[in-house]
């Protein structure tokens, strides 16, 4: 039956002159009753709507095409919202309900309207604009229902009620009006240069930041630097994992020292500073051995000579942290010379705290000193930095070895060849123990690490390999690894300098 009132339908619409059979019968048979409920979009009822309500078969004008075979048609829905051929027609109460009775069956579209309202249509699919049997509103003749219930959903604009108007008439839920922005004066020279900016059109633009201040304020984080300070290309950036931040005053460390190899002062950096303590280069040039002296009154029994190379603000020198382990003995270092630590200054820029923790920022940190000339590079071609692991009351005599391509040895017995040089001869530990290639030419360069005696087994070891060449540029690479028993050799590799 279903499928007879969609063809009548459609039939007539597809294709011309088509008779379907038995509509005639249909129609004579049964009448429906139509109950409507009209609500807006807030779901309240709506009274004085009025619903139409369309048969299929009378308004051939609402398809614009149909396929018999599938039994779909697409609707208009202008057409329907527009027509007046109706069949019957009902206006809702205070309740939004409208009852239409006695309509002749038919296969039925349906509208709802009101003055000031959208006008919803239904019978068809509203996303795809399709009429089939599943959205036709027709009656369900094999249950015997006569009812056919319809929902419509419009929108109206109803003014605000009065509770919801202020003073002045306006609706409160309404955004205030903000007046356009003013154009923006014309900039000014003068004032804009003295506040580090450049004049473009009418704007004065400012650099993001002038210096590193400025990136810490912004950002909370302490060693926020400032790239580019007061370029148009400057910008903040957060600080690297591997840059040594002082903290504001000494924590745990009352003295820091830098000495020079005799035991003389060369920095004081014991207590809290604005400003870097600094070593100027001359100074570094002409102690290459330093001596690193703390006294501490904390808790901890272990501290770190954390040794910097590099820089975050430098674009081929990125910083890379040595870290020095040595007991902490009678609130002094206990080195295996004495109450300090030798440190080789090989050249570029180094920056030295001590603290008593591995992880950098944390643990009882001291002040900061920076060595050299910032992002300035290690002039030899080739510097290779070895440190070991070594406890309280323990030693480990461990040696780095140096061959130039004629297989000539650098080491602790040769130590200065000619074409490199070894500076110290640490027979305790934990170094650094570093050698410098002075002449690439010399090169390929064979390094071997030796364990020559002593009583800890496995010792950890660790190999830095800088290379600063002039076509290759400069590269800095690091190796781990254990020695288990004296006289073991590792080879930690074959180094070519172009």
């Amino acid at each position: 039956m279903k499928a007879i009132l969609l063809l009548m339908g459609l039939g007539a619409l597809a294709f011309s002159g088509l008779i379907v059979a038995g509509c005639d019968e249909v129609s004579d048979l049964l009448s429906v009753n139509i109950n409507t409920t009209v609500t807006n979009n807030k779901g309240a009822p709506v009274e004085g709507a009025t619903v139409k309500i369309f048969k299929l078969s009378e308004n051939s004008d609402f398809v614009e095409g149909g396929d018999v075979n599938s039994q779909e048609a697409q609707i208009d829905p202008n057409k329907v919202a527009t027509s007046t051929n109706t069949a019957a027609q009902g206006t809702t109460g205070a309740d939004g309900k409208a009852t239409i009775e006695d309509v002749t069956i038919d296969g039925f579209l349906a509208t709802a309207s009101k003055d000031g309202c959208t006008v919803d249509v239904v019978g068809f699919d509203a996303e795809t604009g399709v009429l089939s049997l599943d959205t036709l509103i027709m009656p369900d003749i094999e249950s015997g229902s006569t009812d056919i219930n319809l929902d419509f959903v419009i929108t109206c604009a109803d003014p605000p009620a009065e509770e919801d108007l202020n003073e002045d008439g306006a609706n409160t839920d309404a955004e205030p009006y903000t007046p356009p922005e003013p154009d923006p004066p014309a900039c000014d020279q003068e004032a804009c240069t003295a506040a580090g900016g450049t004049c473009e059109s009418d704007t004065c633009k400012l650099p993001a930041c002038a210096q590193d201040a400025d990136c810490v304020a912004a950002s909370g984080q302490e060693g926020s630097f400032c790239k580019d300070p007061g370029a148009e290309t400057a910008e903040c950036m957060p600080p690297d994992p591997n840059e040594i931040i002082p903290p504001a005053e000494p924590q745990g460390w009352t003295v820091f020292k830098i000495l020079d190899s005799e035991g003389g002062d060369i920095i004081d950096a014991s207590a809290a500073s604005d400003t870097a303590y600094k070593i100027d280069q001359a100074t570094a040039e002409n102690n290459t051995v330093v001596r690193v002296y703390g006294e501490y009154d904390g808790d901890a029994t272990v501290a770190y000579v954390m040794v910097q190379t590099g820089s975050q603000k430098c674009l081929n020198f990125e910083p890379k942290i040595d870290y020095l382990e040595v007991p902490i003995a009678d609130g002094k270092l206990a080195g295996g010379k004495g109450d300090f630590v030798e440190v080789y200054l090989y050249g570029g820029y180094m920056k030295i705290q001590l603290t008593t923790s591995n992880v950098n920022g944390e643990g009882d940190r001291s002040m900061l000193v920076e060595v050299g000339n910032e992002c300035e590079l290690p002039s030899a071609p080739l510097t290779v930095i070895l440190s070991w692991t070594v406890g309280e009351g323990q030693n480990a005599d461990i040696d780095l070895h140096a061959w130039n391509k004629d297989e000539e040895q650098c080491y602790y017995a040769n130590k200065n060849p000619g074409w490199g040089a070894l500076d110290i001869d640490d027979r305790r530990g934990p170094g650094p123990e570093v050698f410098q290639a002075s002449d690439a030419a010399a090169g390929p360069f064979t390094v071997k690490v030796r364990y020559y005696s002593g009583g800890i087994s496995p010792v950890q070891c660790k190999v830095r390999v800088i290379k600063n060449s002039a076509s290759e540029g400069f590269s800095d690479t690091s190796y781990t690894f254990d020695l288990a028993n004296p006289r073991d050799i590792f080879e930690v590799g074959y180094f070519e300098v172009n």
